[in-house]
């Protein structure tokens, strides 16, 4: 991160979904296939339209993480549901920090509404999620399309 670089973290609106789209998708493209077989990415890739990001804009909360004002990742969550959803880096920008920045900006909501917060990781997020804190509850399977994707549930028990 150059020390110039401009950091802000917003409420996602209706003109985020193209960015929130192509910067999911290609996380998928890039990270996640790495981890996982192509007619999975393939489902995958399917499901991730601009339409349902707009469908679950009403039902969780989401944010975009802006550098020098391009959006470079996002996060998907619900305090009431203590859920996080996803949070997903620019592949370009991944590794570099953003990611924990997003996350501190989300276990500061949860603070004091809830006290834990829970997650399904994909396989590849597992490290960074145990690197927050998180804990491995069991292995599972989620259902995309006609296949099931193995992920990780996970757990963060926070201090209030």
């Amino acid at each position: 991160m150059k020390s110039k670089s401009k950091i802000k973290i917003k409420k996602a609106t209706k003109q985020d979904i193209l960015d929130i789209t192509n910067i999911h998708k290609s996380c998928v493209k890039i990270i996640n296939a790495k981890f996982y077989p192509k007619n999975i990415i393939s489902l995958w890739l399917k499901q991730i339209t601009e339409k349902n990001v707009k469908d679950q804009l009403r039902n969780s909360k989401w944010l975009v993480l802006k550098l020098n004002d391009k959006t470079i990742g996002f996060a998907q969550y619900s305090i009431q549901a203590k859920t996080l959803y996803q949070i997903n880096i620019s592949p370009k920008y991944s590794g570099k920090g953003f990611g924990k920045i997003l996350y501190s900006y989300i276990e500061n909501e949860f603070l004091n509404k809830a006290k834990t917060i829970k997650l399904n990781s994909t396989l590849n997020a597992v490290p960074f999620y145990k690197n927050l804190g998180f804990k491995k509850i069991k292995n599972i399977s989620f259902k995309i399309d006609s296949a099931s994707i193995k992920m990780v549930a996970m757990k963060k028990n926070l201090h209030i």
